[in-house]
Order: C-alpha cells, then sequence, then structure tokens
C-alpha cells in the first residue's frame, strides 16, 4: 500500500484523529495526550509507532520525558483533521 493511502486510512478512524488533533497543538507527550483524550497509553503508543514510521512524527527525549512532535511533512498531511473539525 503506499504511503499516501496508509496515511489517509489510519487517520480516519476516531482514536487516531483525537490522537492527530493533540499533536496539531505543537510538543507533547503520550501522558498528555492520555489524559485530554481518555485514551489508554498502550493505543496511543501504538498509533504515534507506527505515524512514526510514516514520518509523520518524530520523538525527542528531552531529561526523562520524550516529547513528540509533528514533522513538516506531517504538519502538512494532517492539515485536513483542522479543516473538518
Amino acid at each position: 500500500m503506499d504511503r499516501e493511502k496508509e496515511l489517509r486510512r489510519i487517520f480516519l478512524r476516531e482514536k487516531p484523529v483525537l490522537i492527530a488533533k493533540e499533536l496539531m497543538k505543537g510538543r507533547t507527550t503520550i501522558t498528555k495526550i492520555s489524559k485530554r483524550t481518555d485514551i489508554t497509553n498502550a493505543n496511543i503508543s501504538r498509533v504515534i509507532k507506527r505515524r512514526e514510521e510514516l514520518g509523520v512524527i518524530v520523538r525527542k527525549r528531552k531529561g526523562r520525558k520524550n516529547y513528540i512532535y509533528l514533522t513538516e511533512y506531517g504538519k502538512n498531511k494532517l492539515k485536513f483533521v483542522d479543516e473538518h473539525d
């Protein structure tokens, strides 16, 4: 499956869309996303891992925290989440 089709497929489900909305707000952590969306850390980790493989996000460690950021590619591809809010 090509990358664009895969991105569309995985973002058209409820939990991934809620996670995407949190990522669009800027730097965050899995714990913050979990608290704001009422989604378990395990589900968020699975979704984050897949998006990291697709180049949509990147994780950076600062001290004891792992921050999650959207890449420029991710920001461009997730604009439809804001547009369809």
